[in-house]
Parts: C-alpha cells; sequence; structure tokens
C-alpha cells in the first residue's frame, strides 16, 4: 500500500503507492548433509529495523524444523553483502548446547549486520542476505584439557603433542590430536597448557 517514513508519538506519515528499499534474504536448513528446508523472502533495508527482521528469520528457520531442548550443534555460515563494500561480511560460527543453540545461531548474524548498520557509515546500504545453518542432535563441544609440558621437549620454536580425550560422562567417545607450539620465552620447568581440538564433522 506504501512506505511509512515517520512514526512519531502522536502521529505518523508516509508515501501512498511507494514501497520501500527491499533486500533478498535467503536461508538454507541442513541436517547431516541433508536439505530439510530452504527460505526466501525480502525484508526493508533499514539500520534499526533489519537486524531485528534478520533474528527473527533464521529463528522462525531453525525453530520450525528442529526441536528446541535436547543435545544439538548448529553451524551458521554465509554471507551479508552491502552496497558500495569491497567484500561481504561473512559469517562463520558453531554453536552447541542443551538449550539454547538456535538463538545464538540468530543473534550471531544479526548482531554483525547490526554492527555494521548502526556505525554512521551511511554509504553500506545492504544489499543481499545468504545463510546456511546445518544441524545436528549431537553435542560437538568438549572441555578444555589441561597437561603437563616437560621441560626437555619445550625449547625455541619447538612443538610437542598430545591427545585430548573425552571426559568419562560424555557421549559419543572421541579421542582427537592437538599439536602446540612452545614459547620460546620459557625457562625450564613444569607447565600446563590447554589441549586444542578439532573435533570430527558428523
Amino acid at each position: 500500500m506504501g512506505a511509512i517514513r515517520l512514526d512519531g508519538d502522536t502521529a505518523i506519515s508516509g508515501d501512498l503507492g511507494k514501497l520501500p528499499a527491499m533486500v533478498p534474504v535467503s536461508i538454507a536448513v541442513t541436517r547431516a548433509g541433508r536439505a530439510i528446508e530452504s527460505y526466501r523472502m525480502q525484508m526493508v533495508g533499514d539500520p534499526l529495523l533489519s537486524p531485528l527482521l534478520l533474528q527473527m528469520a533464521v529463528y522462525s528457520a531453525i525453530d520450525s524444523t528442529e526441536r528446541s531442548v535436547g543435545a544439538s550443534s548448529m553451524r551458521v555460515s554465509g554471507e551479508i553483502e552491502f552496497q558500495n563494500a569491497p567484500a561481504p561480511l561473512r559469517i562463520q560460527n558453531v554453536f552447541s548446547g542443551d538449550t539454547g543453540a538456535a538463538q545464538q545461531v540468530s543473534l550471531s548474524a544479526a548482531i554483525p549486520l547490526a554492527f555494521v548498520m548502526q556505525s554512521g557509515f551511511d554509504a553500506l546500504k545492504l544489499k543481499s542476505v545468504s545463510l546456511a545453518v546445518e544441524t545436528s542432535n549431537r553435542k560437538k563441544n568438549g572441555p578444555s584439557i589441561r597437561f603437563p609440558l616437560r621441560a626437555a621437549k619445550c625449547g625455541p620454536a619447538r612443538r610437542y603433542g598430545c591427545a585430548c580425550r573425552s571426559p568419562a560422562i560424555m557421549e559419543p567417545k572421541w579421542r582427537a590430536p592437538s599439536i602446540t607450539r612452545c614459547r620460546p620465552e620459557r625457562k625450564p620447568g613444569r607447565y600446563t597448557s590447554p589441549c586444542r581440538m578439532r573435533l570430527p564433522r558428523t
């Protein structure tokens, strides 16, 4: 019907027959490599409304097919393009837990968009949003495991290795190797260091 230009305390104003600038949004949801659902929509390109609408769209896309309570892992990736920008804003994140993963995924896309659109760069107009959400009904996170570092293996530009294993109470079981570089400034002694690992994708 038209576009609202001003929303005040006592009245609103707008233009009949004119449409606001709309931005195409695509969201794809997959599970274990299998396509579950794909959504294509349009939202207004506005610094205040666009982050809120994107957060609602991503959460609704996940909530329509995935459970909200129970072990789950979600990987979100994609690009947010802006006019007059040399490169798109890339989104890449993983969230895991027994609840709240969908909220974290939706916020991980909305918050960076809000930072860009509300930072005073008027030339950066939102052009398009394309996101992919991969879900799993398993938790793919693990604790940071600390282990002793032998002084004989630590020296300038030297590396040491370890094997990270899941705690006895965690299911399913996993084991992952880790390679860490020693700090050259360290003196001989006994140290502990977090064991970093990349869990296998399933």
